[in-house]
Formats: structure tokens, sequence, C-alpha cells
């Protein structure tokens, strides 16, 4: 059959797989996704899948599998922050940054601050998908296990609320990193980390727009 098609199609069972709340399949069809994907050889269909894999591989403990992956992802875009685009990331390249850094500070290896810093970045260029999919992820698993700490009136990489128009989508992904961003407490990321997971949208106030990060280095 075609394997190319097969591959992508895979994308739509994994992401509901995640959403439902079974990450012990979703890891295991992300892992064989990939493993399809590097027999194929295609690397800009490698770059541009792998982001699904990598929240399942999260829900599911498999952090050296996102280690594997997202320095696959890195190495296969080549410093190319759009790479693999045409698959609803504007930037994978982003993506990846912050997974292997959470990965990293996860695993107690060091890189992770330079993995957090580069990603959310270069995804303030891309589009506001990838800014908040990028923030919640780095600042809010961040803060969740004691890595970063979050402090209200910093001005580090702040989410803008006023995103340009765009789908229903976009918008709530932005409220999500905002949320995540400004969470400063166990309870309030914890949320954010579920919303990250399960689809949900936390409120954003206006007091939340601007926040930034502190490094404690407790992972």
């Amino acid at each position: 059959g075609d394997k190319v098609s097969l591959a992508i199609g895979m994308t739509g069972l994994a992401t509901e797989l995640l959403y439902a709340g079974r990450p012990s399949e979703g890891s295991q069809l992300a892992s064989e996704q990939m493993a399809l994907l590097e027999s194929i050889g295609d690397p800009t269909l490698t770059v541009g899948l792998a982001f699904i894999g990598f929240a399942n591989w999260f829900n599911s403990g498999e952090f050296d599998e996102i280690m594997r992956w997202s320095q696959t992802v890195i190495d296969l875009a080549d410093g190319d922050p759009t790479k693999g685009a045409d698959f609803g990331i504007g930037s994978p390249l982003a993506i990846a940054e912050s997974f292997r850094g959470v990965a990293r500070f996860w695993l107690g290896r060091p890189g992770w601050r330079d993995d957090l810093h580069a990603a959310v970045t270069m995804a303030q260029s891309s589009d506001p998908i990838t800014h908040a999919l990028v923030v919640a992820w780095a600042y809010g698993v961040g803060i969740w296990c004691g890595a970063l700490r979050a402090f209200s009136s910093g001005r580090v990489h702040p989410v803008q609320l006023g995103a340009p128009p765009g789908p229903q989508f976009a918008l709530d992904s932005v409220a999500l990193g905002a949320s995540c961003q400004a969470s400063s407490d166990a309870a309030g990321v914890g949320r954010c980390i579920a919303a990250v997971g399960g689809g949900l949208v936390p409120a954003v106030t206006a007091e939340q727009q601007h926040v930034g990060f502190d490094e404690s280095g407790k992972c």
C-alpha cells in the first residue's frame, strides 16, 4: 500500500488516543508511526508529524523516546524552523526543541535551559498555535516539576492574547499558553498540563497576559 498515506493517517488515530487518555496505546502507535516514517526516509514528513508522538510519549513517561526522536527532528530540520510546517504546526523545530528540553530536565541531563530558551525564542516568530504550544510545554511542564519558577512581574517572552485573527483553535491555544505561563502554583500548572493533554482551555485574566519565568534548577 501507500506508506506515506498510512503514516499521515496514523496521526489521526494517535491524536484520538492522546485526547481519549489512552497513553499506552497512543505511545505504542506513535513509535510504530515514527519507525514507518524512518523507513520512508522523507525528512519533511518525519519533522512535520512528530508532535503527537512527543505528547503521547510524555503522557506515558517514555522520555527516552522523546529524547531520541526530538533529536532526530532537530537534526533533520537542520536549522529550518518551518520544515514540515504543512501538517498544522508552524515550526516543528521549535516544538522539538521544547520537548528535548523537557526530556532533558526530567532525566537530569544538561542543556535543557538552552533548549527551552531556543524553543520559545523561535516560537515567538512563528504562528500563534506554535507559540502557544511551546509556551504551554516549556513553561507549563517546567513550572509543574519545579525546574522553572513563575513570577507575575516579569516580562520575559510574553504571550500576547491579542494575536492576529485565526482559527478558534489558535486563539484557544494562545489562551492556554498564557495560562500555563502565568500559573505559579502546583494546582494551577496541573490544570494547565491537563489542558494540554485533554483539550481543556482554562480562563485567562488580564493580569496574566504578561508573565515571565525564573530558573530554579530543581529538576
